[in-house]
């Protein structure tokens, strides 16, 4: 029988992976990707002082930075970073299935691959930083061993995971601890082993945590939206496919937990029960996505490996050796259908931003040369990307010279901010100017202030709605986890 290595697999299936991602991005006439231009700028920041503009410890500027410095552009560095991120993604989860044959196990790998290539490359766009954390605990998972060497490197992927990310530290735990009860070998030297493990993750994070401040405590104490899963399943702007995944991923789970008390394996209700516990942490009302919606995705994809390895009862200690061929080729044939067909749907899917129409837009506002815009998110940070001049998605602090911020606003027009904006913002037209072909007007900021002040949602809740409650005219102060990392 021809045999594989998992080296040899995990190399494969990125460049594949890497390939296809790379080949489809360059075919889309824009960047997909919430912060796709935030993380440029970062990038750009990377390479003019060393150091990022604002230091929220994010390593992708890091790797898009050392691209950049082959020539390349901002947006093929990001299109590269994400591409390889998957590809490492699928790359290790095709080699968690290669370690069945046949059966359930088999199933239920090809079902893990299809949600790692739907819901890892949706994640991989949104949250790149958080999608490498991940991608470092899969490696994590994957040199597992019995011998001592293969634990220490364990030990620094999964410390060096959640010092990439915060967010995956409790994730990092239990999956140290999903493989210390599948170790058939499991002694005391294991459980001291072990110990450390958790020690140093534990550790790890907590260190991240006290050196961010307020940061992801503060994300956490403002979290008001409710249950993360069932904010995250119940959003009109998540593909439905990808909700439907998490909610199968979630029943998986569910039937772990129902069997592990069936059994009275403890450990099993530990594991289990304390990855839906994640799914149900509170969500943020100020972001665009919170902690909670965000750890609904976390434990989608890091659940995969572990509902692999569960379901067959493999050993983490059995990983190693020579990887079958037949399993191989279901997880090829899995891949060539899941890679060729989810990323056009997801393009579907992702936001979209029209760069055409913001192009022009800069253009314009760059004719004042403002020393702050405030504009909507992907307005804002394409702007400094284009321009290395400053821009803000919140409101401006109290303490802030109005007279010398930029707005541009959405779906207002001029008429509508004169009649309640004062007399001077009239008098001098360049205060309050609409910008051609498109429906934005560029404005100063103690106009639109005033402007929006005399806005009543009883008498103009239409209005109001437009002025206060819509993501293209920001009207929130910065969260105060935010404040340590943005400055006047």
């Amino acid at each position: 029988m021809i045999r594989i290595s998992g080296t040899q697999a995990v190399l494969f299936c990125l460049l594949l992976q890497a390939a296809i991602s790379w080949e489809w991005q360059l075919h889309l006439q824009n960047l997909l990707g919430t912060d796709a231009y935030y993380l440029i700028v970062q990038a750009q920041a990377v390479l003019t002082t060393g150091s990022l503009k604002i230091p929220d410890g994010d390593p992708i500027p890091f790797l898009m930075a050392g691209i950049m410095r082959m020539g390349l552009t901002g947006e093929a560095a990001f299109q590269i970073t994400v591409a390889v991120i998957h590809g490492l993604m699928i790359g290790l989860l095709v080699r968690f299935l290669l370690k069945q044959i046949w059966g359930l196990g088999a199933v239920l790998g090809c079902f893990a691959l299809v949600v790692g290539e739907s819901i890892g490359l949706y994640h991989v766009f949104e949250f790149p930083k958080l999608s490498l954390a991940l991608v470092t605990l899969f490696a994590g998972i994957a040199v597992y061993r019995t011998t001592a060497v293969s634990k220490i490197a364990s030990i620094g992927l999964f410390a060096g995971a959640t010092l990439i990310h915060p967010a995956v530290w409790p994730v990092a735990v239990l999956s140290l601890g999903f493989l210390a009860y599948s170790d058939g070998r499991f002694n005391k030297y294991h459980r001291a082993v072990h110990a450390t493990c958790v020690g140093v993750t534990v550790l790890s994070a907590s260190y991240l945590l006290l050196r961010q401040g307020n940061g992801i405590l503060d994300r956490y104490t403002e979290a008001s939206g409710g249950p993360g899963l069932l904010v995250f399943m119940s959003r009109s702007n998540v593909p439905r496919f990808l909700q439907v995944e998490v909610f199968l991923v979630i029943v998986l789970l569910v039937g772990a937990l129902c069997i592990g008390l069936i059994k009275r394996n403890y450990a099993q209700v530990v594991v289990y029960g304390s990855l839906l516990l994640l799914t149900m942490l509170p969500t943020s009302v100020n972001e665009m996505y919170g902690l909670g919606e965000r750890m609904v995705l976390v434990v989608a994809i890091a659940a995969l490996p572990i509902i692999m390895m569960e379901a067959t009862r493999t050993p983490a200690a059995g990983a190693s050796g020579a990887l079958n061929l037949k399993s191989g080729a279901v997880a090829l044939a899995t891949l060539c259908v899941t890679a060729f067909w989810v990323p056009d749907v997801l393009a579907n899917a992702l936001p979209k931003v029209d760069y055409a129409k913001l192009k022009y837009i800069v253009d314009k506002v760059e004719t004042r040369k403002p020393e702050m815009l405030i504009a909507q998110r992907s307005l804002s940070f394409y702007y400094t990307a284009l321009t290395s001049r400053d821009a803000f998605i919140f409101d401006p602090d109290p303490d802030w010279d109005k007279r010398k911020i930029w707005r541009v606003v959405f779906d207002v027009n001029v008429n509508e901010i004169l009649y309640f904006a004062p007399a001077y913002c009239s008098e001098e037209p360049s205060l309050t100017e609409s910008i051609p072909r498109t429906d934005a007007v560029l404005i100063r900021e103690d106009c639109w202030e005033t402007f929006r002040k005399g806005v009543s949602k009883d008498d103009l809740p239409g209005l109001w709605d437009r002025v206060w409650d819509d993501e293209e005219n920001p009207s929130k102060m910065r969260p105060s986890f935010l404040k340590n990392r943005y400055s006047s």
